[in-house]
């Protein structure tokens, strides 16, 4: 399926804000309704419409929180079922893929623009310029060839080991800002406790949900 071009934003910073609605329910049964509501249309159109169905998602997990406020800031209340964990594990799984692709497309069209706005002038064809800029590609082609027979020591690039220290964590969030989205899989009442302060974290105890895959 095609995916729609990207329109409702221009970084994943200014689709959160898009996201960003506060749920007042005060009702369970009314929250758990409205987040089938979002599961299902993000499910519907995430091929095609990634912007929408992440707008969804984000929403969806608003109402999550929603429902932890009402069942007392706990998942072990009779209101999230095993169903319902399920659910918040897909739509968990949905959301980070969503992002990561949001992520590289807007940075992809952000190099589009700046290309798009450089416009080359070219030279004429017997001015000294023109001549010059021969010369310098020839010079290119020497230096290029030179490097290509040097024989430089291998890199070795450290292995990722699916962990990030707390350093690495911070400067991610100074270097992707509000495009960062953060799962903290504590239990609840450690994240009561103390947690980070960022506008994209969500809560989703892995005591409580993993063991429902």
């Amino acid at each position: 399926m095609t995916k729609l071009d990207l329109y409702k934003a221009k970084s994943l910073a200014e689709l959160n804000k898009l996201a960003t609605k506060p749920v007042t329910f005060c009702n369970p049964q009314l929250v758990q309704t409205t987040m089938d509501e979002f599961f299902q249309r993000a499910a519907e159109c995430r091929q095609q419409d990634e912007e929408v169905a992440y707008i969804f998602l984000m929403r969806y997990f608003d109402c999550y929180e929603r429902l932890k406020y009402l069942a007392g800031n706990t998942v072990k209340s009779a209101l999230f079922t095993t169903n319902l964990k399920k659910q918040a594990l897909l739509a968990m799984d949905y959301l980070e893929s969503l992002h990561k692709s949001l992520e590289k497309r807007y940075e992809a069209m952000r190099k589009k623009a700046q290309s798009d706005s450089v416009q080359l002038l070219p030279t004429p064809p017997d001015s000294p310029i023109s001549k010059t800029h021969e010369a310098d590609q020839s010079m290119l082609f020497i230096v290029k060839q030179s490097k290509f027979f040097t024989k430089n020591p291998p890199v070795h690039q450290k292995e990722s080991t699916g962990w990030i220290s707390s350093t690495e964590l911070v400067s991610l969030m100074r270097e992707k800002k509000d495009a960062l989205l953060v799962f903290d899989l504590r239990s609840e009442s450690s994240y009561e406790k103390c947690h980070i302060k960022w506008d994209s974290l969500i809560n989703f105890p892995a005591c409580n949900h993993l063991n429902h895959r």
